[in-house]
């Protein structure tokens, strides 16, 4: 399967500077043991088979590396592929 876009990923750490990921949006099962049910995968990652950054659950919150998001930061995550 080649990698396609799913999402978009909205993170800001600085209100004026948000930064957007295209990323794909692997479910992982509602058993996985990781903090998010869907796995955000960039084109690299998925190229490189490496472990997704970003994460999300069922309720749209998002982790990064496994951990939550710093006090000063937001994601969102946009559906651009259905």
């Amino acid at each position: 399967m080649d990698w396609m876009a799913t999402h978009r990923l909205i993170y800001r750490e600085k209100p004026n500077h948000p930064e957007a990921v295209e990323v794909m949006a692997w479910d992982l099962g509602c058993d996985h043991p990781s903090p998010g049910r869907y796995a955000l995968y960039t084109r690299e990652e998925w190229k490189a088979n490496a472990v997704a950054a970003w994460a999300m659950n069922g309720e749209g919150t998002v982790w990064l590396k496994g951990e939550t998001l710093p006090a000063n930061a937001s994601a969102v995550v946009e559906g651009i592929w259905s």
